[in-house]
């Protein structure tokens, strides 16, 4: 009789964890889905802004656009690690730690950019401006000389790293267990 209740509680923590999966998969989802908008707003604002000589460059352009397609792509890989664990998948395996681990690197090609982007100086003068869009709040003053590195991001890069390889080991580990069974 113990074991029937065990495995009763345990089937209601699984539709727990899925129900809350899937309900942050829609959240990401959302997200995903208002990023891509502003993308597509950018874009069109900054195209028409370029073709109508407002002293708007291409590199001007180009951070932007690439720290919201960072932001759109990491969106909808969220969305895909936790639609798939929401449908039963487990959460250790080898395509998560794959999502995780390329997650980890578009975060990092952000920190990148920002950097070669401070290094151009006519672009990170236009770029960098106080108010400008593409401050998001943590962009210093271009008077300023020194060199801004984006410690959030890199140290949330370094986290999925470390959780893509916990995951592909867990993954390592599952198969061998199933394998022994």
């Amino acid at each position: 009789m113990e074991h029937c209740s065990d495995f009763k509680q345990s089937k209601q923590v699984e539709n727990k964890i899925k129900n809350t999966c899937a309900i942050i998969a829609r959240v990401f989802m959302v997200l995903f889905v208002l990023s891509a908008i502003g993308l597509l707003a950018y874009l069109g604002v900054s195209v028409h802004s370029f073709i109508s000589n407002d002293d708007t460059s291409l590199l001007s352009i180009f951070y932007p656009t690439i720290q919201l397609a960072t932001a759109c792509i990491t969106l909808r890989l969220m969305y895909t690690l936790f639609r798939n664990i929401a449908n039963g998948r487990s959460p250790l395996t080898k395509q998560h730690a794959r999502i995780l681990a390329i997650i980890a690197s578009l975060l990092l090609v952000s920190c990148l950019v920002e950097i070669v982007m401070q290094l151009i100086p006519a672009v990170s003068e236009h770029i960098f401006q106080v108010g400008s869009f593409a401050e998001v709040g943590y962009v210093q003053d271009p008077a300023t000389s020194s060199l801004h590195i984006d410690l959030k991001t890199a140290v949330m890069a370094a986290f999925c790293y470390a959780v893509s390889a916990v995951f592909s080991y867990g993954a390592d580990l599952q198969q061998l267990s199933d394998e022994t069974i």
